[in-house]
């Protein structure tokens, strides 16, 4: 028979079936067939075929059972070969799956059940600890499902506070019942022994009014207080060497804390809104300060000591009570000068203190603008430390300060800037070698006083010379009569040195005086009359600026000079007579 007849006499034969089993009537016939009746025969014929195949199975594995076999190898089986002798085959070599281990569960915690819920996606969230967590949910994945684990204090150290861990992998979660019964609690005592303070244990007590808080403590964590906002008073015992931000965040009631002796970082808004804090002692191991750590307190004298050698941006943004301030440096490090600026934000949302007094410990240097911010304007005592090299521009503020006086240390080198427009008393150092005269107003000025050791400058009344008096640097103040006389011995005035000074009518130029420089009598509103003589071969640009229009000036030169620059007198408000004669 070739296959496509065997196809067709089986195709028959699923059709012939395929009819009879929907036709009831042929199933009745087949019930009705001689079939029954030799179906008890074929029953035992099959039952007497499958026990002799039993029995010649056991014969032949009885058989091999005594073959004789060598010595073994470890990772190797024994196959028996033609003769009767055997070879060491290696077993094939399946790798172990791995074992994941759990997180162990700390010392003094039970690990609580948790239950996963699949998202068909190869994860699984974890349900059930709503309760907990304030993130109902976390999902997992499905091959990482042991990392999970949940555990709680075998005894609660805070009966107030049902605390909870949940850890997958290295991502921990604290989770706090936040019931009103919890968060009601008016006092809590932390029993002795208990070394930390974990992370939110109290936050949002918005009752708690008091915490006692044993010796053994050493830890307090991530904003283990923020939010207590009728807490009053705490004591922290010296022992505590680290405290994570946002401890005592808004704690607005409190009015009393101490910093432990043993804090060496005070970190980022540590009392940032504690409207009620009027003092702060920082220890004197303290290294570091962190961003807004002091925002918004109520402090009015802080010292911060030298041992701090980093500083976060705006520590006292909002302290508008602060009146005293003795601090190492104005920026985040030493090396790094900033203005005030830096420490109480330019924010026009945040409140300037009226700062009374500055003291710097270790400063470096004073950077550009230094004290010229809202905040400085009030202040009457400054003092500068020996160390300082440098003085930048415009440090003080020119206008609204109430500086009475300035003391140059003799560290300082380089000086660029003296003093505020209220400044009574300046002293400048024996080391200052540089100095670079700029148009700062000093009307109140009455003392005037420079080193005698410094090489370079001198003082005659309130009139700064370099020490040979052939350079005339700057005059100080109001003058003190209408009429100034410059020295004989000047040869050369610097830029700015009469700028602002009122009450002054007339100059007088001696005849050896070849140089005038830049902005000299810039805003000199009082003056009528000066005569420039025939030697002066360099006058800089905008000397007369002030649109004056009282001044007259004489010059003994024909014409402008070839060295005079085209704008030396700027507004040409001034009358000039030029080939005037004395």
């Amino acid at each position: 028979m070739n296959k496509k007849s065997l196809d067709t006499a089986l195709s028959g034969i699923a059709d012939q079936y395929l009819m009879e089993a929907s036709d009831p009537t042929a199933i009745r016939r087949k019930f009705q067939s001689p079939m029954p009746r030799i179906r008890p025969f074929l029953i035992a014929a099959s039952v007497a075929v499958i026990t002799v195949s039993l029995l010649l199975s056991f014969v032949v594995l009885f058989k091999k059972g005594q073959t004789p076999e060598g010595p073994k190898t470890p990772g190797s089986s024994t196959t028996p070969l033609p003769g009767g002798h055997t070879t060491d085959v290696p077993e094939p070599d399946i790798p172990t799956p791995p074992v994941v281990v759990p997180p162990m569960v700390p010392e003094g915690y039970t690990a609580i059940a948790l239950t996963f819920r699949s998202n068909g996606n190869g994860t699984s969230t974890v349900v059930g600890l709503e309760e907990y967590f304030p993130k109902k949910e976390f999902t997992v994945e499905d091959d990482k499902k042991e990392l999970a684990v949940a555990y709680t204090q075998t005894e609660y150290l805070f009966p107030q506070n049902r605390l909870v861990y949940f850890q997958y992998g290295d991502d921990i979660r604290v989770g706090i019942d936040y019931s009103d019964e919890v968060t009601n609690t008016t006092e809590v005592v932390i029993p002795d022994g208990v070394t930390e303070i974990p992370q939110y244990a109290f936050c949002n007590f918005r009752k708690l009014e008091r915490v006692t808080v044993p010796a053994s403590v050493t830890k307090i964590g991530y904003s283990a207080f923020s939010y207590c906002s009728a807490l009053r008073e705490l004591d922290l015992p010296d022992g505590i060497t680290e405290i994570d931000r946002y401890a005592f965040l808004e704690c607005s009631s409190l009015a009393s804390i101490n910093i432990p002796a043993g804090l060496t970082v005070i970190p980022e808004c540590m009392l940032d809104g504690c409207t009620a804090l009027t003092g702060i002692t920082i220890p004197d191991g303290a290294t570091e300060i962190g961003v807004r750590a002091f925002a918004g307190t109520a402090v009015t004298e802080l010292t911060i000591p030298k041992s701090v050698q980093k500083i976060g941006a705006g520590i006292l943004i909002g302290c508008k009570d602060l009146n005293s301030l003795t601090i190492p440096f104005l920026g985040e490090v030493r090396e790094q000068p900033r203005t005030m600026e830096y420490l109480f934000s330019t924010s026009m949302w945040a409140k300037q203190p009226r700062l009374e007094v500055l003291i710097l410990t270790d400063a470096l240097e004073i950077c550009d603008y230094a004290f010229r911010a809202e905040s400085a304007y009030y202040i009457h005592t400054l003092v500068l430390n020996e160390g300082i090299i440098a003085i930048g521009k415009d440090v003080y503020p020119s206008q609204g300060s109430a500086l009475k006086e300035v003391r140059i240390p003799d560290s300082v080198v380089v000086l660029n800037s003296f003093c505020g427009y209220e400044t009574e008393k300046l002293y400048i150092g024996a080391g200052v070698k540089t100095i670079d005269p700029l148009y700062e107003a000093c009307p109140a000025m009455k003392e005037l006083t420079v080193s005698e050791q410094n090489p370079y400058f001198c003082a005659v009344g309130n009139v700064l010379f370099s020490k040979d008096m052939k350079v005339l640097v700057r005059h100080f103040g109001n003058a003190p009569s209408a009429e100034y006389a410059v020295p004989e011995t000047v040869t050369a005035i610097a830029d700015y040195a009469f700028c602002y000074v009122g009450k002054l009518s007339r100059v007088i130029l001696p005849d050896g005086l070849s140089q005038i420089g830049y902005a000299v009598f810039y805003q000199c509103f009082d003056l009528t009359g000066i005569n420039i003589p025939a030697s002066v071969t360099v006058m800089g640009n905008s000397v007369f600026w002030s649109n004056n229009e009282k001044l007259t000036i004489r010059c003994e030169a024909p014409a402008r000079p070839r060295g005079w620059d085209e704008n030396w007198n700027a507004t040409y408000s001034a009358t000039v007579i030029w080939g005037a004669t004395k």
